[in-house]
């Protein structure tokens, strides 16, 4: 288990309609600045599904698997990334037109890649080829032990807030 965040927002929407959102490419990219992995038929989407390509918030490649399908009540999807992996859950709930929609996301950070950066040590002295170690090594050490996760928390919850609240928008004015 690595870091968690949950949120949850009331959507002035059916569930049906809210979830669209969360699969259909179109709606992601407005919502999320890109459509992710998502095929471009939401039809092919199952328990099971899987799918890899280049994700660049993450400077690389991922590999996308749903690991529960229930439309419009909800999935999970797990994004597994050099050195890490992040399960989302989206559930739904719907009363009287108006949808609730919970999300939780447990994260396990992945390692930067930093071949261009040992380039670049190489060509340093010897003094600060070392210090430059001490910190990548110190750094691995904190993602490693889950130290890294306490200071990222804070952030990352306020990200996934601010995102929900984007999606309420978007939605509502559909």
């Amino acid at each position: 288990m690595g870091m968690t965040t949950n949120a949850q927002i009331t959507i002035a929407k059916p569930a049906a309609e809210v979830f669209r959102w969360l699969i259909e490419p179109e709606k992601l990219t407005a919502w999320a600045g890109g459509p992710g992995l998502m095929p471009a038929d939401p039809a092919a989407l199952h328990s099971g599904f899987e799918t890899s390509g280049p994700i660049p918030a993450l400077a690389g490649d991922a590999h996308m698997r749903i690991e529960n399908w229930n439309p419009p009540l909800g999935f999970a999807v797990t994004m597994t990334y050099a050195g890490g992996d992040a399960t989302t859950t989206y559930t739904l709930t719907e009363s009287g037109g108006t949808t609730t929609l919970s999300s939780s996301s447990d994260s396990d950070w992945g390692k930067p890649d930093l071949s261009e950066l040992e380039k670049q040590m190489a060509q340093q002295s010897p003094e600060i080829q070392a210090a430059m170690h001490h910190a990548i090594d110190l750094m691995n050490s904190q993602v490693g032990s889950g130290a890294y996760d306490a200071t990222a928390q804070q952030g990352m919850q306020a990200a996934l807030e601010q995102s929900l609240a984007k999606l309420k928008s978007l939605a509502e004015a559909a």
